[in-house]
């Protein structure tokens, strides 16, 4: 899979999220699948035209999945009930709002669909646009549709985030590793999971160095990523989150995680408007590249991220725009990979995917 589909398959991801207005009814599981049977490229071998500002090439991708819709738990009318609401958002959206939001259909399949239990066809088309000329990258387009990485793509893990309401341990796949350099006044981290939510939520503002870019040293909360409870050891890696952050304070992803001491970062803050790339090597840090000091990101809105790395080369996307890339001096090292707060009090995650490049 190319790096392009990826990028897909997350903007799928946040459209449907996006028409799941409901509120889920307490006591009630719900439990969303998007099941991919075909990704091509669309328009003349995934190029769609020319935009005008910035300048650069239009890609697309076209999606042929199916979403699959489930309740549980609760009383069987109270999901029922969920379920049929929500059912009935879903098939009267004004299908001018559907294609500008990327779909070209969305239709039940009542053969295929139970009591508490729907199913969709589903033909979606993500359109990746050209990144800023005064920004970061004017070439990255191009790569993406080749996957210039240059390496084959396998999904690891995906978890959402409201599928772990019926597990007894919710948190049995993440494990918690706050950075020992806090300051000595800062609170530690809360890391719990929000069951009437559906998120895994961090509530302390855990930090050490400045907020602002006088210094690299951001320490913060840390959540890794523990697939089957067995920690990560990945160099190549495309990671995702879908994330609310209701603080202004920093969010993000620590990855190449060794030890306490020893791991690398991206930090985006809304207060200070920039976003960085930074490491941590024997118990100092630094800044990888020059950081953005622009960042289009909402408290208390749904954003997605992916961060790419490969080699020497360190990738930021956010809400599908390429916003950060630079390069490292050294490539990266195998480690473990999780969700990232610094003075961040109201950070919420909905959900965590990873795709290893091989």
């Amino acid at each position: 899979m190319d790096v392009l589909s990826q990028f897909a398959l997350s903007a799928l991801d946040n459209a449907v999220n996006d028409l799941l207005t409901v509120a889920v009814p307490n006591g009630v599981n719900r439990q969303l699948s998007i099941i991919p049977s075909q990704i091509k490229p669309a328009g003349l071998g995934g190029y769609l035209g020319a935009h005008a500002e910035p300048s650069g090439p239009i890609l697309a991708r076209r999606i042929i999945a199916t979403l699959d819709l489930s309740v549980s738990q609760g009383s069987d009318s109270s999901a029922s009930t969920y379920l049929n609401q929500q059912l009935r958002v879903l098939l009267t959206q004004d299908r001018g709002d559907l294609q500008r939001a990327g779909f070209y259909k969305i239709k039940l399949d009542p053969e295929r669909s139970e009591a508490l239990n729907a199913r969709f066809n589903v033909d979606f088309e993500y359109r990746h646009l050209p990144t800023d000329p005064g920004g970061i990258i004017e070439t990255l387009d191009l790569g993406l549709d080749l996957n210039a990485t240059p390496y084959k793509a396998r999904f690891v893990w995906d978890v959402d985030t409201a599928s772990l309401r019926s597990e007894a341990e919710p948190l049995r796949e993440f494990a918690i590793a706050d950075d020992p350099h806090l300051s000595p006044t800062s609170p530690a981290s809360n890391w719990q999971f929000d069951q009437a939510n559906g998120w895994i939520a961090q509530s302390g503002a855990a930090r050490g160095g400045s907020r602002t870019l006088s210094n690299a040293r951001k320490a913060g909360a840390q959540l890794l990523w523990r697939p089957n409870a067995n920690p990560l050891r990945l160099s190549r890696f495309i990671a995702s989150m879908r994330f609310q952050s209701d603080s202004h304070d920093g969010i993000g992803l620590v990855f190449s995680r060794k030890d306490d001491n020893n791991f690398s970062f991206f930090l985006a803050s809304h207060r200070h408007r920039y976003q960085m790339f930074g490491s941590k090597r024997d118990g100092v840090y630094d800044f990888i590249g020059a950081p953005a000091e622009e960042l289009e990101m909402l408290p208390g809105q749904p954003h997605q991220l992916e961060i790419i790395c490969f080699d020497k080369t360190l990738i930021a996307v956010l809400d599908g725009r390429q916003t950060l890339q630079v390069e490292g001096q050294d490539e990266s090292e195998p480690g473990e990979i999780g969700f990232l707060t610094h003075v961040n009090d109201q950070a919420h995650f909905l959900r965590a995917r990873l795709v290893d490049l091989y």
